[in-house]
């Protein structure tokens, strides 16, 4: 009886020793989206952040959805993303750093990437002023959305 003891509180401690590493707690998110050419802000872009699970597989990895949460820009072109706290739903998968996709008519979309990438395709640029982060975007011609649309659809779809 005594050994079935040790063995159980042994067991408990490894499950609280590590389920810090279980649980994955993502800060909030504040930035400004304005305009690359006058710097102004862009009211009304929607603005995405998506978080995945990825789990070891056979072949390869499996990734799932985990979160998502979406908000738009005011005025003066500023959101908030509350973050998340979570446990992965597969105990071997790892929740994976957020993307965020930021998209306004007329502008190029910022698709599928961290707000701490640090080469973007296009006039993007991102960086941080007053502790929060930056993303500029590019305005479209009427061209460039085919053309950036052709390319995003090629990459996805390569038939």
């Amino acid at each position: 009886m005594r050994c079935f003891i040790k063995a159980l509180a042994c067991g408990l401690f490894f499950c609280l020793a590590t389920f810090g590493l279980l649980v994955y707690a993502d800060e909030p998110y504040h930035g400004r989206v304005i305009d690359a050419e006058t710097k102004q802000p862009i009211e009304g872009a929607a603005v995405v952040a998506i978080w995945r699970e990825r789990a070891p597989g056979i072949a390869e990895a499996i990734t799932t959805y985990h979160d998502v949460q979406e908000t738009i820009t005011d005025q003066q072109g500023n959101f908030t993303i509350p973050g998340i706290l979570g446990i992965p739903t597969v105990a071997t998968a790892k929740i994976q750093e957020s993307e965020f996709i930021i998209f306004q008519p007329g502008y190029e979309a910022y698709g599928g990437w961290s707000l701490k990438a640090k080469r973007l395709p296009g006039s993007i640029k991102l960086y941080e002023k007053d502790g929060q982060t930056v993303i500029e975007l590019g305005r479209l011609n009427s061209g460039d959305t085919i053309l950036i649309f052709k390319r995003s659809f090629r990459r996805r779809f390569p038939f």
